[in-house]
């Protein structure tokens, strides 16, 4: 186990600025997973803390101590690629215990082969030590990747969207049997993906990054329930953002007044006259009476609910519910909390 450092990071890629100023810190044995859109920084920060590519400024520590200046080989961290980069004319015993033949992770013959042995126990691939790639499933292959890279017992594992590639229900299976063999080996980790149920699920937090920048980490619930700025209640989940203004104070929650309707909000600081944005799930709507009026605009089936979009005057809402929807709904909002602009 090991903690991790990132501190005050920048890259650059020509006139692009592709991680401004991120910091975070990860915990021994635990698991911080990156998300964010295409393009938004969260690969490069993987590569920074690989020693893949070097940053304009900041810092990357391991136990405190820095790495930025050690070549990768030397970090003691391991990286799992999102195409699995395995070595498709060696076989899965082989892929497994490369990096213990060479440099300071060389291990006797015996050895290896006791390592590779608990290595595919632990991934669910015993029995196919002589198997090449090109033999496995995408699954297995992933598994293959993961075993590789726990073989040298690294400090810090970096995951670069590995589950991207697999169906859905595949991805499923294989970000719990993850989350299992990272927290039955202790290991810290950073996890990068764009996908949202994953972050939620594998992640004991989760940071938020938006144009190489990070704009907040917490606990996946606390994310979900309590995202800071805009673009993280937008990006996680399904959320409505109103244009709202503050009308009165009330200790730590505030009365708002949205389309003709004065509505209570939880908030931090807020001032009468303040703009903001009243921020609100689909599943803190209730239908029935109510103040809000909404015209449908259409709806989704989804199995156990239907997801409605409607509107209420020039405002966009999205809410769900178990029956199929009216063509008008009343409605109230019960929970709501503001966010700055």
């Amino acid at each position: 186990m090991a903690r991790l450092e990132v501190c005050d990071l920048k890259k650059r890629f020509g006139p692009v600025v592709a991680v401004d100023g991120v910091s975070f810190a990860v915990e021994s044995g635990e698991i911080l997973v990156l998300l964010g859109p295409s393009g938004c920084g969260k690969t490069t920060v993987l590569r920074c803390i690989a020693g893949l590519e070097r940053p304009e400024a900041g810092d990357v520590r391991v136990d405190g101590q820095s790495v930025l200046r050690l070549p990768p080989e030397r970090r003691d961290i391991g990286f799992v690629f999102q195409n699995y980069a395995l070595f498709p004319h060696l076989s899965v015993a082989a892929n497994v215990t490369y990096g213990l033949r060479h440099g300071r992770h060389r291990l006797s013959r015996a050895a290896r082969r006791r390592r590779v042995a608990e290595l595919l126990e632990l991934v669910g691939l015993s029995g196919y030590e002589r198997r090449k790639p090109h033999e496995l499933s995408e699954g297995q292959k992933q598994r293959v990747a993961l075993a590789r890279a726990l073989a040298v017992e690294p400090k810090v594992l970096l995951l670069d969207e590995p589950l991207s590639a697999l169906d859905a229900a595949l991805r499923r299976e294989l970000r719990r049997e993850l989350r299992r063999i990272l927290k039955e080996r202790k290991t810290t980790a950073v996890h990068v993906t764009h996908d949202q149920e994953e972050a939620l699920a594998l992640g004991d937090r989760v940071g938020v990054m938006n144009a190489g920048k990070l704009e907040q980490v917490d606990v996946p619930q606390a994310l979900y329930e309590r995202p800071q700025t805009p673009f993280v209640a937008q990006f996680l989940g399904r959320a409505n953002l109103w244009p709202a203004q503050v009308v009165e104070e009330e200790g730590s929650a505030a009365w708002v007044e949205v389309a003709g309707v004065r509505v209570r909000a939880e908030v931090l600081g807020a001032s009468a006259g303040d703009e903001a944005f009243l921020f609100f799930r689909p599943d803190w709507v209730e239908l029935g009476e109510g103040p809000f009026e909404a015209a449908v605009e259409g709806a989704e089936y989804l199995g156990d609910r239907w997801e409605v979009r409607a509107r209420v005057g020039a405002l966009s809402l999205v809410l769900r519910t178990s029956q199929p929807p009216q063509p008008s709904l009343r409605f109230h909002i019960t929970r709501a909390f503001l966010l700055r602009p």
